[in-house]
């Protein structure tokens, strides 16, 4: 990725080999929510939010590419997945265009604690297993 791609201010607060827990200051995300395989689901919700940024908005704006891009399930929801780009650190809820697309969200998100996987390699099945396998370590050490 290229090294002008704003990402989030965070401070690392505690890390291991492949997870960092952060601290967020307050951010606005476009997201959508979608439903499907952890694998194939992202994809569809990602051209959705890449086309909000790419001028399918109220002020036809292109809105530059942040990092990182997040991927959450909905809690309680078996297939259900929310994919976000955090707009620039500039921008608000305010003056941001309105999507295009209703399924495009945004969202203010307050000053938070998230944690960080390091990712290398593929997304299949068997390295999101080990990934998640490390993340819950991580947390059920935390008590």
């Amino acid at each position: 990725m290229a090294a002008d791609v704003e990402r989030p201010m965070y401070t690392v607060l505690e890390k291991n080999e492949t997870i960092e827990l952060r601290l967020y200051e307050d951010v606005v995300i476009a997201e959508v929510r979608v439903e499907g395989s952890r694998r194939w689901a992202p994809n569809n919700a990602f051209m959705k939010l890449f086309r909000f940024i790419s001028g399918k908005n109220s002020n036809e704006e292109k809105i530059p590419m942040t990092a990182p891009v997040a991927q959450q399930s909905v809690t309680g929801e078996t297939g259900s997945w929310k994919i976000s780009f955090f707009m620039p650190s500039h921008r608000s809820l305010q003056d941001l265009p309105i999507p295009a697309d209703e399924h495009v969200q945004l969202v203010r998100i307050p000053r938070r604690k998230m944690a960080a996987i390091q990712w290398i390699g593929s997304m299949n099945e068997k390295n999101f297993s080990c990934r998640k396998r490390h993340y819950l370590s991580f947390w059920s050490r935390k008590g």
